[in-house]
């Protein structure tokens, strides 16, 4: 009898039924956000008063959507990616909030680090010092009981899984998070060196390449110690995606030979679009027609109903797009693109 193909199992449900501190690990484009964020939201379903804290120190417009059911209050964005960041406002800033978090009287809190190492390489030595061992006491005493999610947690987001670039000295340090690794076809390699990062145990990398048939994304977790294939999730639009109505003119070449062809294409993109609401589907159907990467400010400039809407607002955008598999993100920052799929 054939075996069957290894089932899926919801690993942001994983971490939200029982609350750890925990080291989300994965190169970038593999889904961490789009797993933070599917486990934010189970998280709230299980724990209305649950506080959820956020240090963003990417700022990036097009991972906005991820954090967006957080309370705007809660959030703490600094962009450090530019060469000349203001670090000494960053590090003032961010100290600030971890007081706000620190002084706050719930019962249930949760901090979330995202861009970890990026963090540890631009601010000053003793802030990052003085982080880590508030975050290390927090794993080491700050968990009540996790089964109700009582207690104070964290959860960092790196894309390194060694201990050096996260700034600990020791694997010590580290050993109170669980830790959640991330993998997908395109980064089958780091498998290797998360492996002699001693972050995840060894697996036979053919049983990980027969996970990775089933969606095409993997996962580790510490706390089961365990591999399964990553689900297909479905993420929630914001309400501006839902409530917000367009249109869009497509040209058809009438040169002979190429109409009917044109027009077939025409129909199977407006099918595909017809599950996107807007302004997802102009902005997708647009950069179909284009058939290249298309940046913001042609999608501002070349869409009426488009026109008044902030370029950094379409990055987030093409962010969306991306999570929902219409398409590809190339550059960052201000010089993010979009290509549709």
């Amino acid at each position: 009898m054939p075996q069957l193909p290894p089932t899926p199992v919801d690993i942001a449900s994983e971490m939200a039924k029982v609350l750890k501190s925990t080291i989300i690990a994965a190169c970038p484009r593999v889904g961490k956000g789009v797993v933070v964020s599917k486990a934010i939201a189970f998280l709230q379903q299980l724990y209305p008063d649950l506080e959820i804290w956020l240090i963003d120190p990417k700022d990036e417009p097009s991972e906005l959507h991820y954090w967006l059911a957080i309370d705007p209050d809660k959030r703490c964005h600094f962009d450090l990616r530019p060469y000349d960041a203001d670090i000494e406002k960053a590090t003032q800033t961010f100290e600030a909030f971890l007081i706000r978090f620190n002084g706050s009287a719930s019962s249930r809190k949760l901090l979330i680090i995202d861009e970890f190492v990026m963090l540890n390489q631009k601010c000053d030595s003793s802030f990052m010092t003085r982080l880590k061992d508030f975050l290390v006491g927090i794993c080491s005493s700050g968990e009540l009981s996790p089964d109700q999610a009582l207690g104070r947690f964290v959860w960092v987001i790196t894309q390194s899984p060694f201990t050096k670039d996260l700034g600990f000295k020791t694997r010590a340090a580290i050993s109170t998070f669980q830790r959640v690794f991330l993998l997908n076809t395109a980064s089958i390699q780091l498998y290797a060196i998360a492996l002699s990062a001693g972050f995840i145990p060894n697996q036979p990398e053919k049983e990980i390449i027969e996970m990775l048939s089933v969606t095409g994304r993997v996962f580790y977790y510490s706390r089961s110690n365990s591999w399964h294939p990553v689900p297909n999730y479905e993420l929630a639009l914001p309400p501006q995606t839902q409530t917000q109505s367009s249109t869009l003119t497509i040209e058809l070449v009438q040169s002979s030979g190429e109409s009917e062809q044109v027009v077939d294409e025409t129909v199977n993109d407006l099918k595909v679009s017809d599950d996107l609401g807007e302004p997802l589907k102009t902005i997708w159907l647009y950069a179909k027609k284009k058939g290249e990467v298309i940046k913001a400010s042609e999608v501002q400039r070349d869409n009426s109903t488009l026109k008044s809407v902030p370029t950094k607002k379409i990055r987030q955008y093409f962010g969306l797009l991306f999570d929902l598999g219409y398409g590809e993100l190339e550059g960052e920052g201000d010089r993010l693109g979009f290509r549709a799929y």
